[in-house]
């Protein structure tokens, strides 16, 4: 079925952590096409929340951009890896600890 998710045999994550014991097919090491062409359209500007960041390339980019950049993940070992690669490609996005899930408000 379109949309469905991918079907990985008979394993299937118990939590977010779960995610990121591999990497996840989704996670290419750079921002994905669709988020690139949305910014070189000129639709990314202003504050930028990344919801599900994941290791965070859509933030990064962001962020690179000089705009104000947010990412949350579930995952505590993403954002690890989103902390990682901000320090090293010297760039400046905040990355808050929201893997135990408690937030003040969520929609």
């Amino acid at each position: 079925m379109a949309g469905s998710p991918p079907n990985h045999g008979s394993w299937a994550p118990k939590g977010p952590e779960d995610l990121y014991t591999s990497p996840p097919p989704w996670d290419i090491g750079r921002p994905q096409p669709a988020f690139l062409a949305l910014t070189d359209g000129g639709a990314v500007r202003g504050r930028v929340l990344d919801v599900g960041c994941g290791t965070g390339e859509h933030a990064l980019m962001s962020a690179g951009l000089g705009l104000d950049a947010t990412g949350v993940d579930l995952a505590s070992a993403a954002l690890h890896a989103a902390t990682e690669k901000a320090r090293d490609r010297g760039r400046k996005v905040s990355l808050p600890d929201t893997s135990t899930g408690s937030v003040d408000v969520t929609t």
